[in-house]
């Protein structure tokens, strides 16, 4: 495996499912913020490194306790990956992502889902 500097505000080994700078920009209005007038505490791990964690346990399909040591800890990527999924702000990305592709190819900007009634097909009388 190649290491080199994938470019943002950090120095760290690149990997196959860091984030770019162009996916960043996606990501940085749909994460959530800590209110610190609301008695949250800063962040101990940025957003990047945290998304990169959880996005090379996905990919790869590793363990939590087997990730790289130059990622965040397992512990705290699981915590994120878990408050994230449980907010929807997982599912939020995805939306994001999927509306982002669907724009570029020229279609429309919604996906239609099977439980759309206007797609049920009519059932045959047989």
């Amino acid at each position: 495996m190649r290491n080199f500097n994938c470019g943002g505000d950090d120095a760290r080994s690149c990997y196959p499912s860091s984030l770019t700078d162009a996916m960043r920009t996606i990501f940085a209005p749909l994460m959530p913020v800590r209110d610190l007038r609301k008695g949250s505490q800063l962040r101990k791990y940025g957003d990047r490194l945290i998304l990169d964690s959880v996005f090379c346990v996905l990919q790869s399909g590793c363990p939590w306790r087997m990730m790289p040591r130059d990622l965040a800890p397992p512990d705290a990527a699981h915590r994120w990956f878990t408050t994230w999924r449980k907010s929807g702000t997982g599912d939020a990305i995805d939306d994001e992502f999927r509306r982002r592709v669907r724009v570029a190819a020229g279609r429309e900007h919604y996906l239609l889902t099977g439980s759309d009634p206007n797609l049920r097909r009519p059932r045959s009388s047989t």
